[in-house]
């Protein structure tokens, strides 16, 4: 997948809901539901800000692992993408993660 296709992927109506559908499955699959005033927003910017605002949530609650499990995000998948975007925080890069593996 290329930088841009994320970009393109949730600018289809469709996608973006299905996408939505199965975020929410995944985060009430590994216990911490995301609630009905959760709005995912459909810009890629603003997506990856609220995915990174939840991983450092999951993570200072020590559920981040269990997520990451069930989206099935592996450690060394993350040692590869930290490696490639060294100029990215640690939760920029698992959000940036969970949005390409559930895409």
């Amino acid at each position: 997948m290329t930088e841009l296709e994320p970009y393109k992927a949730l600018a289809h109506l469709d996608i973006f809901k299905a996408f939505e559908q199965q975020l929410r499955k995944d985060f009430e699959g590994a216990g911490q539901a995301l609630g009905p005033d959760f709005i995912l927003k459909s810009n890629y910017i603003e997506l990856q800000k609220q995915m990174r605002n939840q991983v450092i949530t999951l993570s200072k609650s020590n559920a981040l692992p269990q997520l990451l499990y069930r989206i099935d995000i592996s450690e060394n998948q993350i040692k590869k993408y930290t490696q490639l975007q060294k100029e990215m925080s640690f939760e920029t890069v698992i959000a940036e993660l969970i949005i390409k593996r559930i895409l």
